[in-house]
């Protein structure tokens, strides 16, 4: 696993890989980028802070460590409690936050994109949720989804899952915008330079709303749900690579 930074002026660039293929969410993975999160955010001189991957900007969960974790309440909290905090760390962030997507942004990887101001996506990238067909649930799309995507974009997203493109993500309003990725985060780095710095944080701040309360109770629920009987044999056909039998 690395967590590579530059620093360049007022703006971080946090490469990351989580150590597998894919760039899955790992519990060590989440508890250290949310402690560089917390060290960044120290730093005053800093105002911008991009998020990316490399090779690609992740596959979600890592079900393979969840398995290990079949049934067990404490580990999946353990698991899932980390992901919150990464998630709240993001959103309180007093910076301004650019996710950088390319190849691959699916489930807990897109919603980590998604705890950014801006995403930007390279246009090949293969985006999608599939959380519910195993048995979980997105956390933080299940609080701030309808207000994102209107009802009908929710229900669909949320209940069926499934994969989209880039166009699609945009008129949804998942992403900000999509194509020559370094070109689009040049160009929005020279633009909100030009606006109050001081302004748009608490902009940020204001929006946000009773989003953190929100979210703990989504996760509580996440944990619960994680060692029910749907959760259990989603993740062990995920796995196993064996059929999941219909609801």
């Amino acid at each position: 696993m690395t967590l590579n930074v530059m620093e360049k002026n007022d703006v971080a660039i946090v490469t990351f890989k989580t150590g597998n293929q894919y760039n899955l969410l790992t519990l060590k993975f989440m508890i250290e980028l949310n402690d560089l999160i917390q060290d960044l955010n120290k730093k005053k001189h800093l105002k911008f802070i991009i998020l990316r991957g490399s090779d690609n900007f992740g596959a979600g969960a890592d079900f393979q460590e969840l398995y290990k974790y079949l049934g067990l309440k404490d580990e999946n909290m353990k698991f899932f409690y980390a992901m919150r905090r990464l998630y709240v760390s993001m959103l309180e962030l007093q910076k301004i936050t650019i996710s950088v997507i390319d190849k691959l942004a699916y489930g807990a990887s897109l919603e980590l994109a998604l705890t950014s101001d801006f995403v930007i996506a390279d246009e090949n990238v293969r985006i999608g949720i599939g959380g519910v067909k195993y048995g979980l649930f997105p956390p933080l799309l299940s609080v701030i989804g309808k207000q994102l995507l209107g009802e009908n974009n929710f229900k669909k997203l949320m209940y069926l899952g499934g994969e989209f493109d880039v166009k699609e993500a945009k008129d949804l309003g998942l992403i900000y915008d999509y194509g020559d990725v370094n070109k689009l985060t040049e160009e929005l780095l020279t633009k909100l330079r030009q606006n109050s710095f001081s302004a748009i944080l608490r902009i940020k701040r204001i929006s946000q709303g009773n989003v953190k309360e929100a979210l703990s109770r989504a996760f509580e629920s996440l944990v619960d749900q994680s060692v029910s009987d749907d959760a259990i044999a989603g993740i062990k056909a995920f796995v196993q690579k064996s059929p999941i039998s219909p609801i």
